[in-house]
C-alpha cells in the first residue's frame, strides 16, 4: 500500500534492532525515520519505473541501540505487482556489509599510515602523523598519545601528541590520570577503555570532565610494559558514539 508498512519473516527481526517487534505493520517512514531521507528516493524510483534496484555497500546512518551507527548494506527493492498490474508494494532483500567495508577501509588506512610514515624520521613528527591521520580515519575530534615519565601516575607527565580537528581545544593537561577514578584503574590493569556516550557514565565526576573538554564518547588503548602502564592512546569524539 501507499504507507509501505513493514512486513517480515523472523530472520529480519534482527535488523530494526529493539524496534522489533513493535515495528511489525508500521509504516516505513516511521520505523526508517533516520534513513528516510536516503531510502525514500530509492522506494519512488521502483514504484515509478516498475524497475527493480540493486544497490551495494549503501551507508545508512541508523540508530537502533539509541546511538547512530555507520552501517552499510547490499540489497534489493522488486516491485510486487497486484492482479490488475499495478504496484502495490516493494519486496526487499540484503545483508549487512558493514564489517566486510570496514576491515576493507581499515586495511587501506594502514596502508596510507606506513607509506606516510616512510617519510617521517623524527620521533615527534611521527606520533603527530599518526594522531592527525587516525583522527581523520576515525573522524574524531581529538587524539592524544600520553607517556608517563614514571609509575605514579599521578605524577603530571607531558603529552608527547595532541592532535585536534579545526576549532577543537588540545587536551594539554587536563584529564589528568589521578582523576580519572574507574577509568584510570582498567588503564593501569591493561583493559581497552570504551565510552560510547560519556553522559551515561554513573560518575558524576567524570561526565564533568569529559563535558568540559567536548568528549561525548572515549576511546583509550594502553600501551604495557614490565613496569605496568607505560602510556595511553586517546580518541574523542564530540558526541555519542558506537566505536
Amino acid at each position: 500500500g501507499s504507507d509501505l508498512r513493514l512486513l517480515y519473516n523472523d530472520s529480519w527481526s534482527h535488523i530494526p534492532g529493539p524496534r522489533h517487534p513493535a515495528c511489525l505493520g508500521e509504516p516505513a517512514h516511521e520505523v526508517w525515520s533516520d534513513i528516510w531521507h536516503i531510502i525514500e528516493p530509492q522506494f519512488a524510483e521502483v514504484i515509478r519505473t516498475g524497475q527493480g534496484l540493486h544497490v551495494k555497500d549503501q551507508m545508512l546512518p541508523m540508530r537502533r541501540n539509541g546511538i547512530e551507527e555507520e552501517t552499510y548494506w547490499t540489497y534489493n527493492f522488486t516491485p510486487i505487482r497486484g492482479e490488475d498490474g499495478s504496484i502495490e508494494g516493494v519486496f526487499n532483500s540484503g545483508f549487512e556489509t558493514t564489517e566486510k567495508v570496514l576491515k576493507r577501509r581499515q586495511t587501506e588506512f594502514l596502508l596510507q599510515l606506513s607509506d606516510s610514515l616512510r617519510h617521517v624520521a623524527d620521533t615527534d613528527d611521527t606520533l603527530t602523523t599518526v594522531c592527525a591521520m587516525l583522527g581523520d580515519h576515525l573522524q574524531a575530534v581529538r587524539v592524544c598519545i600520553r607517556e608517563f615519565e614514571s609509575r605514579s601516575l599521578g605524577a603530571r607527565s607531558p603529552m608527547n601528541a595532541d592532535w585536534t580537528a579545526e576549532e577543537v581545544d588540545r587536551l594539554g593537561d587536563r584529564l589528568p590520570m589521578h582523576q580519572m577514578g574507574d577509568v584510570a584503574a582498567a588503564l593501569r590493569a591493561g583493559k581497552v577503555v570504551r565510552i560510547d556516550e560519556t553522559h551515561m557514565l554513573e560518575d558524576p565526576h567524570l561526565r564533568v570532565q569529559f563535558d568540559e573538554v567536548g568528549a561525548g564518547a572515549v576511546l583509550a588503548v594502553p600501551w604495557m610494559s614490565q613496569s605496568g602502564l607505560t602510556a595511553v592512546l586517546a580518541v574523542h569524539h564530540a558526541r555519542a558514539h558506537r566505536w
